[in-house]
């Protein structure tokens, strides 16, 4: 019962979702409604049953069933073997799911700093570092600082957030773009009083954000503007990744995080590209060229007005 209370919440709030998405189905009127009507009461009943079971039924059927007492450890029960065979894999899951996700949420840095010191880098990484510029003692203050001061997701915030001042622009909804702009201007007033002004100006994400958003409000009165804000866009990542080249290189090839968002955003972009053209043939029509009669029946002496 205490484990079913810990998920109870969980468990309401996904069934009530989906019980207010399908219940207002079975109000459509007309043709639609004769075809959802069923479907959507057939969704509603179902789970509010699933949800009468997983909060009543299982907890007491499991605090039954599965109920040991030192005689009933070697008992011969089909019904309680099963059991122990499920808890002993749900185990086994539990730990291998358990070690996935450590590992994607693990930075070991304690290897980054390993590495630069003996400089001992693998054949791709010492690759990399030559090209990058890349000096271990750099390298080992970088990474020592986020150890001290902790991790942030600005720049990855700014740099989405530079991409949909991008796509705003492209479409000249200047609106939002300027809005992005004064948002960022507030953040920046605000650390006018605790920080100098030159380095509020150039050195801070949301400054970057208030310039190319500024820039990229003039995007409804020319493409001008939108090549000039993508010509800053691209200056301020080129800046960005050549001062923090060691954060990058550390993160980049040592940083599991860094290679789970990558494979997924790499997988989500091939899928995009590898279904689009499958899907521009197979849902959206060819031409939008279409025939259609209607027949009307009046009265004789009907007015047509």
């Amino acid at each position: 019962m205490e484990g079913a209370l810990e998920v109870m919440l969980a468990v309401i709030a996904t069934s009530s979702v989906v019980i207010a998405v399908f219940f207002p189905i079975a109000f459509l009127k007309g043709t639609i409604g004769q075809f959802f009507r069923e479907f959507g009461l057939s969704v509603c009943f179902a789970m509010a049953v699933s949800l009468f079971e997983a909060l009543v039924m299982g907890p007491m059927l499991s605090a039954y069933l599965g109920k040991r007492s030192e005689k009933q450890k070697s008992s011969t029960n089909p019904i309680r073997r099963v059991l122990d065979s499920f808890q002993k894999l749900l185990g086994t899951l539990t730990d291998q799911y358990e070690a996935v996700i450590v590992w994607c949420l693990t930075f070991p840095a304690a290897k980054v700093l390993s590495d630069a010191r003996t400089g001992q880098f693998g054949f791709w990484r010492r690759l990399f570092a030559r090209v990058g510029l890349i000096h271990s003692e750099r390298l080992i203050q970088e990474v020592q600082w986020e150890l001290k001061n902790g991790y942030s997701f600005s720049p990855l915030l700014s740099f989405l957030v530079g991409i949909i001042l991008l796509i705003l622009g492209a479409l000249k909804v200047w609106q939002a773009t300027a809005f992005i702009a004064l948002i960022a201007l507030g953040f920046m007033a605000w650390d006018f009083f605790k920080e100098p002004i030159a380095k509020v100006l150039w050195s801070r994400q949301r400054s970057r954000i208030f310039y190319l958003g500024l820039v990229l409000s003039f995007s409804a009165l020319g493409k001008i503007f939108l090549t000039l804000g993508a010509i800053l866009f691209l200056v301020q990542w080129v800046a960005y990744v050549i001062v923090h080249r060691h954060y990058l290189f550390a993160h980049l090839f040592y940083d599991h995080r860094w290679r789970v968002l990558l494979g997924a955003g790499f997988i989500f972009i091939f899928s995009v590209i590898g279904l689009g053209p499958h899907i521009k043939s197979t849902f959206l029509p060819s031409s939008d060229v279409g025939e259609f009669v209607v027949q009307l029946k009046a009265a004789p002496g009907t007015s047509l007005e």
